[in-house]
């Protein structure tokens, strides 16, 4: 895997907000054809299928 943004590769991501990680994982999920199991509750938590 290449690097992002100048981080070393085979790191692990630090500085990495909890939303923007999420948003990673559900941009994932669906290009592996999966579904989403996490949500936001539009008060700030988060709504897990699990």
């Amino acid at each position: 895997m290449d690097s992002v943004a100048g981080a070393p590769a085979h790191k692990p991501a630090v500085e990495v907000s909890w939303l923007d990680a999420l948003a990673f994982c559900k941009v994932l999920s669906r290009l592996a054809g999966l579904q989403e199991c996490c949500s936001p509750d539009g008060e700030g938590s988060m709504l897990c299928d699990w």
